[in-house]
């Protein structure tokens, strides 16, 4: 009776330890790779899926943050701001920051604007016409 569970325990116990040892080895390897693909100067701080095959991505290159679209094998610059004025933007607190002084003319219609340009010829009614009416910002 006993010399059967003695394989089946061992069975178990090994089982557990392939489990354990794949879970550190992925840890490692997943640490790795971000040191790998965030660069020095370079680092993606959102990314967003708006449609299949289309993404917005806001990349922080050296001081400056680029807004930029990727669709399919195209990427179109939406728009660069400078970091200052992006913390501004992005502030955390609670309370509405003011942004009179931001030279920058960031805008989130004009943002929307220059990708239904990019995106103009894809909306198609079901007519097969364009209803530019029904995207207007």
């Amino acid at each position: 009776m006993y010399r059967h569970t003695l394989p089946v325990f061992l069975l178990l116990v090994a089982a557990v330890a392939i489990i354990i040892f794949a879970y550190y080895i992925t840890t490692m390897v997943g640490k790795k790779m971000n040191r790998l693909l965030e660069g020095r100067y370079t680092r993606v701080l959102e990314r967003s899926i708006i449609g299949m095959g289309t993404n917005i991505t806001i990349l922080k290159i050296n001081q400056k943050i680029y807004i930029i679209m990727m669709q399919g094998k195209s990427v179109n610059l939406l728009d660069v701001i400078e970091e200052d004025n992006w913390k501004i933007l992005n502030n955390k607190n609670k309370t509405r920051p003011d942004t009179r002084n931001i030279n920058n003319n960031f805008s989130v219609k004009e943002l929307l604007n220059k990708i239904k340009k990019i995106l103009g010829n894809n909306r198609l009614d079901r007519n097969g016409s364009d209803n530019d009416e029904q995207y207007k910002v």
